[in-house]
């Protein structure tokens, strides 16, 4: 039986980037590997980012970079903008972890007045 896309997706991630626990340094990707993330991440289910981005949470919260949670956050919502959880929950993660995300978090509170 073939592996859920987040198993792949997640040992994929901590490998190619040179964090497997025993280095967490996410400058170790080459740029193939940033490609290869990207496009897998781009042909998911939006669940299965979701289930992504919580096990890389479980993992270790500094472990996926902005671009890779900008990612998932707009391309969940673009296919559930009426999960008004699910945004609540990008802007509480922008607004903490990501201070230069403002414009984004502007618009998906504009998503939630919009309901």
């Amino acid at each position: 039986m073939e592996k859920p896309f987040f198993e792949i997706a997640y040992e994929n991630y901590t490998k190619s980037f040179g964090i497997a626990f025993e280095d967490k340094h996410p400058c170790k990707q080459s740029l193939w590997d940033v490609i290869i993330l990207a496009e897998s991440l781009l042909n998911a289910n939006v669940n299965d980012l979701v289930v992504f981005l919580n096990k890389c949470y479980d993992e270790d919260i500094m472990l996926l970079p902005l671009w890779i949670r900008l990612l998932i956050f707009k391309l969940y919502i673009l296919e559930n903008p009426n999960d008004k959880e699910f945004i609540k929950y990008a802007i509480s993660d922008l607004a903490f972890f990501s201070p230069d995300a403002d414009d984004t978090i502007k618009y998906f509170e504009g998503m939630l007045g919009r309901g």
